[in-house]
């Protein structure tokens, strides 16, 4: 499977695959309904590389569906940019306002410095946002991102739903 990555950078370079991100997540926003959208800012740790910084944008199709674009900041040796397109469907979570969701998605991993380069990542996970008041959520979510090679991604966030 490492050879088919290899292709995708290869083929493309970093600036198109950026450009393929954008264009997906902007996509996907023209096609939405009139719906809540949201953003949050969050703390994250990921293996191998750990703690960071992140910014997440939700959109919503609807009271289910919505689709989310992130960009994280890893410290790390490695100076690590993570830009991510998600989609999630949302569930109730019993008696409270609560919601729980699976995510699914692609994203591009770039590091810096000696050795530098970029994988594109296929994302795949699970979250939750928990309400704290008119219009702010808590948000904690998980996900594991796949490429030659694989890492495990946890955020805690704070997010305002316009």
């Amino acid at each position: 499977m490492h050879s088919i990555y290899k292709h995708l950078i290869y083929k493309f370079n970093m600036k198109k695959i950026l450009l393929l991100i954008v264009l997906a997540i902007s996509a996907v926003s023209m096609k939405a309904q009139e719906r809540a959208f949201g953003a949050d800012l969050n703390l994250g740790f990921g293996t191998p590389v750990g703690f960071g910084i992140g910014a997440k944008y939700h959109h919503g199709f609807n009271d289910d569906w919505r689709a989310t674009g992130d960009v994280k900041y890893l410290f790390a040796n490695m100076n690590v940019l993570e830009l991510d397109a998600n989609i999630n469907y949302l569930f109730d979570l019993g008696t409270t306002d609560a919601k729980i969701y699976p995510l699914a998605g692609i994203g591009l991993w770039s590091w810096f410095g000696e050795g530098g380069g970029a994988h594109m990542i296929f994302n795949l996970g699970a979250g939750v946002d928990w309400p704290l008041g008119d219009n702010w959520y808590a948000n904690a979510e998980f996900a594991f991102k796949f490429w030659d090679g694989s890492r495990e991604n946890l955020s805690v966030g704070l997010m305002y739903k316009f």
